[in-house]
């Protein structure tokens, strides 16, 4: 165990986050944990059980400090709304909404959709990458998938972390992509 992350697991408040993280359920900060010490992981809970707030803990967990969260076009301010909510003292949040806003790029957390992220203008230098809904990414062929592996060999360095609900939709070789 990294002595970085002790506390987590047993519901202990962590120094430097806020008590809204000790609201979370023993499995969501036991993931977070061990997601946060992992160079990627993945997060498949169904709706509802707390992918957003326990991805966000392991992000306070690792000090992230320049984040990119690429998500779908309609989840864009409720991860805005989530930071908000779960992580006390978070870097500022820039949420891009347009071509033009995607290449002025300013604040250390980025939430832009899948759509805008080949106008993204600031490409490199993140030290985590999330991908919400990472199901759309599962076609290796299409643009979006091609796009994020792009931008993933430009930030090798980077902490990855993909969240869905719904890892296999057709067949076993479709979740081929996302790994």
């Amino acid at each position: 165990k990294n002595s970085n992350y002790a506390g987590c697991a047993s519901g202990e408040s962590i120094v430097g986050l806020g008590d809204s993280f000790r609201d979370l359920y023993q499995y969501q900060k036991i993931t977070a944990q061990t997601g946060a010490s992992c160079v990627a992981w993945l997060w498949n809970f169904e709706m509802g059980l707390g992918k957003t707030a326990s991805v966000l803990l392991a992000l306070s967990l690792r000090k992230a400090k320049r984040i990119l969260i690429v998500c779908p076009a309609m989840a864009r301010r409720t991860w805005e709304d989530e930071i908000k909510k779960w992580w006390e003292g978070h870097p500022p949040i820039q949420v891009v909404k347009n071509g033009n806003e995607a290449q002025k790029i300013f604040e250390p957390i980025v939430i832009i959709s899948y759509g805008l992220l080949q106008k993204l203008g600031k490409r490199d230098g993140y030290d985590a990458v999330i991908f919400d809904e990472i199901h759309y990414l599962q076609n290796p062929d299409a643009r979006r998938s091609i796009e994020a592996r792009k931008f993933l060999s430009e930030n090798p360095q980077a902490w990855k972390a993909g969240l869905t609900g719904t890892l296999i939709t057709n067949e076993p070789t479709s979740a081929y992509n996302i790994f």
